[in-house]
């Protein structure tokens, strides 16, 4: 890809990470609005969904991982920096569930590259956050019950968008 595109990937990057930040904040301040348990979930969601970016776009412009394995992680970033989406971002009452969709999509975009020869190999470089595979299991985990914070229509639009 070319290095405007890098770059473009960067800049959203930062704005997630900002978003997502301010998300965190926003949910501390909730206290006792929010319970503890959902409190844990969001920050699960909140913290680990840069994380999978970042790790998808330093894959996507990595030249020795297959071009389908790129195409996959590509597929999952479009909707994550995408104006579209099915939870806005910045909305609803309760802070960061407008990020859930997009930390499931991600989730499964990963399930998705791993099916891909080589694809551990190829994260392994680019990850610098423990054992991925432990990260990934925990991120489903957390992905699976967070969907409780997404509208009954939105969600089953999501898991289908996933597949």
């Amino acid at each position: 890809m070319p290095r405007s595109s890098a770059a473009k990937f960067a800049a959203a990057h930062e704005e997630l990470k900002f978003h997502t930040n301010r998300a965190l904040t926003s949910l501390s301040a909730a206290g006792d609005a929010v319970s503890a348990d959902d409190q844990q979930l969001l920050r699960e969601v909140l913290t680990n969904l840069p994380q999978l970016a970042g790790l998808a776009n330093a894959m996507i412009f990595d030249e020795e991982i297959p071009t389908n394995c790129r195409g996959t992680l590509a597929h999952g970033l479009f909707y994550l920096y995408s104006e579209f989406d099915l939870v806005p971002d910045l909305a609803g009452k309760l802070p960061g569930n407008g990020f859930v969709d997009d930390f499931y999509i991600m989730v499964k975009v990963f399930d998705q590259t791993l099916k891909h020869p080589g694809a551990l190999e190829c994260i392994n470089r680019h990850w610098s956050g423990g054992d991925f595979m432990l990260t990934l299991e925990s991120c489903r985990k957390v992905a699976h019950e967070a969907l409780k914070f997404i509208p009954p229509k939105q969600r089953v639009m999501v898991e289908s968008i996933a597949g």
